[in-house]
């Protein structure tokens, strides 16, 4: 039943036309990728000619035998008695120094210490050694690692 447009003046006034705006569903423009300013990077200046020493000359020897499929050839026998030591760590705690020491001598390692003045304060360098070949030293350090510590061999 249609209502007369004079008794309902309300009606028409509630209900105002609706229009639909369609929004496209496009993907947003991608932004093209940020280029980093290219840096002048200098010329590299040739290093100066280094000249060949027996220990450089030994370990181009070594390198070349190892790169060869020779395998790594055992360090000659040092000239002196007391050529290696082993490097364990330095510590700042003197109980853990004390500790250290006590577990090696147990297993017939000798130790020393050295004192050293870092910027982080006053610590303690522990070694074993020094060995008079570079067996003895391996042989001490396996006795180490049955107690737990480990090392690194190096000439004195």
């Amino acid at each position: 039943v249609p209502v007369p447009a004079e008794s309902a003046p309300e009606a028409q006034a509630v209900a105002p036309t609706a229009k639909v705006i369609e929004v496209p569903k496009d993907k947003p423009a991608e932004k093209p990728p940020v280029k980093a300013p290219e840096k002048a990077v200098p010329k590299a200046e040739k290093p100066p000619e280094r000249q060949a020493t027996a220990e450089t000359t030994a370990d181009a020897k070594r390198a070349a035998a190892i790169l060869a499929g020779q395998g790594a050839t055992p360090d000659p026998a040092p000239a002196k008695s007391g050529e290696f030591v082993i490097l364990i760590g330095a510590f700042a705690n003197e109980e853990n120094v004390r500790n250290l020491r006590s577990k090696l001598a147990e297993k017939n390692v000798k130790t020393y210490v050295e004192t050293l003045d870092t910027p982080g304060g006053k610590k303690t360098r522990v070694r074993a050694g020094p060995f008079g070949n570079r067996e003895a030293a391996e042989k001490a350090l396996e006795r180490m690692k049955q107690v737990g510590v480990s090392g690194v061999i190096s000439g004195k």
